[in-house]
């Protein structure tokens, strides 16, 4: 079964790994941290489109990532933009392996008919993003809880690849303001 959420995040391009020590050796960090929410993961993340980009067309984008848990599918609705923060729906779903298969957010309010969108085309994958991140939860007031993600890594696409490296403050809980 699928699980939905409006995704609330803003994301900012790192310059380079040295971020991670000089982001979270802030005292603002530090003392912003809940006790026992930092964490590092390898993810290694399979995005999907058909070779038309039909989904992407529609709004939508597609990804199975690999997590230490077992494998999560990903439909990111595109949502809208305002003032560097991403409001977007998301919808998540457990799955064996990486074979793309639409078919687990059966039933979920997508707002669209998926097989109808993909009119036969075969889902293909795009490109794979890997990365280790670096993840903690902050308190920003008593209301206000953000997960703080640095990401680093690379983009692998048609053989090449290309260096990742940011920064992804979501919003959990409390007052949007208060994450900017």
């Amino acid at each position: 079964m699928a699980l939905e959420a409006m995704e609330l995040e803003i994301k900012l391009a790192a310059a380079t790994d040295s971020v991670w020590s000089e982001l979270f050796g802030l005292a603002l960090i530090a003392e912003a941290t809940i006790e026992g929410t930092v964490a590092e993961k390898a993810l290694e993340s399979h995005y999907f489109d058909t070779v038309s980009r039909r989904l992407a067309r529609a709004g939508y984008a597609y990804r199975i990532r690999r997590t230490p848990s077992g494998f999560v599918a990903t439909l990111k609705g595109f949502g809208r933009m305002e003032g560097g923060l991403a409001h977007r729906p998301e919808f998540e779903a457990a799955v064996p392996d990486v074979v793309p298969d639409l078919s687990v957010f059966d039933g979920a309010a997508v707002g669209a008919d998926l097989p109808a969108l993909l009119a036969g085309e075969a889902l293909t994958r795009l490109f794979t993003v890997d990365v280790v991140r670096r993840q903690r939860q902050l308190q920003l007031t008593p209301q206000t809880r953000v997960e703080m993600a640095v990401d680093f890594g690379r983009i692998v696409a048609d053989g090449q690849e290309n260096p990742l490296a940011d920064v992804e403050l979501e919003l959990l809980a409390g007052d949007v303001g208060d994450l900017l």
